[in-house]
């Protein structure tokens, strides 16, 4: 189960390819536990629409949103990526913690609390029940990339969520029309 090239050419900022194969579906969901605990405690879940039965298990990707793009500002600004890597068979995690500033310390935080919770408590999303949480990357976009490289790094955090990829990206990839 490797992202293909059409995928990996979108996390590094080119133009978005192609849909994958699957229909996908996302939720907004409450997962609380978040470094800053005035900000959104709610993560966005993105899951191919066959999840549910998946033979094998979905892997995951955790997603940290860039700089003042958290919150209410994360879907208008990253659905099409994550809706792309949905549809090629991922089950995405995108906590929307970290509302303003720089706070890419508490998002790489943020990031494994998302992992953690999600995984122990399924019923937050469909997508979620076929989630392989030992096969997990890590992406981002700028000041997200940043967060998601110190988890990648970080050995004790890598083994600690199953971290087996990372990919840091910036600029904002865009649609093909």
């Amino acid at each position: 189960d490797r992202l293909s090239p059409q995928v990996l050419g979108a996390a590094a900022g080119a133009p978005l390819p192609q849909l994958g194969r699957f229909a996908t579906q996302s939720a907004r969901v409450y997962v609380g536990g978040f470094a800053n605990k005035s900000d959104s405690q709610d993560a966005l879940i993105y899951w191919p629409l066959d999840a549910d039965d998946a033979t094998p298990a979905r892997n995951v990707v955790a997603f940290a949103h860039g700089m003042n793009a958290g919150g209410n500002e994360t879907r208008p600004a990253y659905d099409a990526l994550l809706t792309t890597l949905a549809s090629y068979g991922l089950v995405v995690i995108a906590p929307l913690s970290c509302t303003e500033d720089f706070c890419g310390p508490e998002l790489a935080q943020d990031l494994g609390t998302a992992l953690e919770r999600c995984a122990a408590n399924r019923s937050l999303a469909p997508g979620l029940v076929s989630a392989n949480f030992t096969r997990v990357g890590v992406a981002g976009h700028s000041m997200g990339g940043a967060a998601a490289g110190y988890v990648a790094a970080s050995p004790n955090v890598t083994a600690r969520y199953g971290v087996r990829a990372y990919v840091g990206m910036h600029g904002t990839p865009t649609p093909v029309e």
